[in-house]
C-alpha cells in the first residue's frame, strides 16, 4: 500500500524520470482532449508493460482521467505544458529533458483532432493503429531497426508524403530550416515527410534533431491550417534525417523510403 501510494505521487508530480536499459522503448504521448485519453491508454496497453510512457497536456482533466484509466506497472510521468506548438512544441519539451541510450526507441504519439477534415477521427486511428497494430508489433519494430543500423524513423502505412502539392504554405520556412541547419536549402523534389507527426524514431536521430527546433518560435493558438511553424517542423524532421543519412520507413514496407517511389501518393485527409 506504502509503495503504491509513493508510485502514485511521484507520478503525480512529474519527478520520474527513466534510465532505461539499451534497446529499451519510451513512449511520448501528447493529449488535449481528455474525451481521447481511453482511447490512446488502450493503443500504449499494448506496448510492453514495462515501457515508460511520459504523457504530455496542458489540461488537468487529461491527467486525471489518465490516472483514472491507468493499470500499467510501470510509471507514467505527466508534463504540464503550455497549449502552443500542438503535439511537436510538447514532444520536443520533454525529448530535451530525457538522456536516452542512442539505440532507445521513441514512440511519438498524439490525440491528433482535425478540425477542417471530416475525416479526422479515421486518420487519427489509422495512424494510431499503423504504428501500434498488436501487442506484437513493438518486438517487430525493435527488430527491424535492429537489422538496419540506419534507419532512423518508421512511420504508419502510406503516411509518407512527397507529392508537391504538399509543400502547402511551407515551403519558404522549411527552405530557410534546412539552409541554416546544413547550408542548403531542398530542392523541389526533396519533399517528404509523415503527415500527422506520428512515427518511431530512434533516440539519436532524434538527439540530433533537438538542436535544430526552436521552442520559442512555435505561435499561439488558435493555428492557422497551414503555414505555421509546426507545420514547416513537421516536414523538417524527416527531411533533415535524410540529409543527415538516416533511412526511414513505412510499417509495411520493408524497403526504405525513397521520395521519388511516392511522389503520386495522396491521402484524403489533407
Amino acid at each position: 500500500m506504502i509503495r503504491r501510494r509513493l508510485g502514485r505521487l511521484v507520478r503525480t508530480l512529474g519527478r520520474w524520470r527513466p534510465v532505461p536499459p539499451a534497446g529499451a522503448i519510451v513512449a511520448i504521448c501528447h493529449c488535449h482532449h481528455p474525451d481521447l485519453v481511453p482511447e490512446l491508454c488502450a493503443a500504449l496497453d499494448r506496448l510492453p508493460s514495462d515501457t515508460p510512457i511520459h504523457v504530455t497536456s496542458s489540461r488537468p482533466e487529461v491527467f486525471e482521467r489518465w490516472r483514472e484509466r491507468d493499470r500499467r506497472p510501470a510509471a507514467t510521468a505527466f508534463h504540464d505544458t503550455e497549449n502552443r506548438g500542438r503535439d511537436l512544441r510538447p514532444f520536443f519539451e520533454v525529448a530535451r529533458r530525457l538522456d536516452l541510450p542512442p539505440e532507445t526507441l521513441v514512440l511519438k504519439l498524439h490525440g491528433k483532432r482535425s478540425a477542417y477534415s471530416a475525416q479526422g477521427e479515421g486518420w487519427r486511428r489509422a495512424l494510431i493503429g499503423g504504428l501500434l497494430p498488436d501487442r506484437r508489433s513493438p518486438r517487430w519494430v525493435a527488430a527491424r531497426f535492429r537489422a538496419d543500423a540506419r534507419l532512423g524513423m518508421l512511420g504508419a502505412p502510406g503516411s509518407f508524403l512527397s507529392h508537391p502539392v504538399y509543400w502547402g504554405e511551407d515551403r519558404a520556412t522549411v527552405a530557410r530550416l534546412m539552409a541554416r541547419a546544413f547550408g542548403a536549402a531542398p530542392a523541389e523534389e526533396d519533399l517528404g515527410f509523415y503527415a500527422g507527426s506520428m512515427f518511431w524514431i530512434r533516440a539519436d536521430l532524434l538527439a540530433a534533431l533537438v538542436p535544430l527546433v526552436d521552442l520559442d518560435a512555435f505561435e499561439p493558438e488558435p493555428l492557422a491550417r497551414d503555414g505555421t511553424y509546426a507545420h514547416a517542423l513537421e516536414r523538417l524532421l524527416p527531411m533533415a534525417a535524410r540529409r543527415m543519412g538516416w533511412r526511414l520507413g513505412e510499417m509495411d514496407r520493408a524497403a526504405a523510403l525513397d521520395p521519388a517511389a511516392v511522389r503520386t501518393r495522396k491521402i484524403p485527409y489533407l
